[in-house]
């Protein structure tokens, strides 16, 4: 992914509701983003590069995706350390994100348990 790409996700994930106008703006334009946010004035920095704090509600909140904020907010530790969690249903212990019963992965079968070995031969990955 480019860093063009990955800093338009940002901006739209990480974006409140004065992000709308940017992409409506954007959609008149055709599709030029650039020109779009330099019309609405919008600061692109200040949703995609500025720190947060864990007690900030962010937009996205409303929806309800089974992952707790606890979860979230250790996610975010770890990216700053460089390290990843293991996807589901490649690791032995849950990880607690709160989609699924925490003893789902204990009672699955060994063959949806795909990438024991890769979760368990690389430090970085926990």
């Amino acid at each position: 992914m480019s860093a063009r790409i990955a800093h338009e996700q940002a901006l739209f994930s990480s974006g409140d509701r004065r992000i709308a106008r940017v992409i409506e703006t954007t959609a008149r334009l055709r599709g030029d983003l650039n020109a779009a946010i330099r019309e609405t004035g919008i600061d692109p920095l200040f949703h995609t590069s500025r720190i947060r704090s864990h007690a900030e509600v962010l937009p996205w909140e409303i929806v309800d995706a089974g992952m707790g904020r606890p979860f979230m907010e250790r996610e975010h530790e770890r990216a700053h350390e460089a390290r990843s969690t293991a996807p589901c249903p490649s690791v032995n212990q849950c990880t607690r994100c709160g989609v699924c019963p925490t003893t789902w992965l204990a009672e699955a079968s060994p063959a949806l348990v795909q990438l024991k070995a890769f979760a368990t031969a690389s430090p970085s990955v926990a």
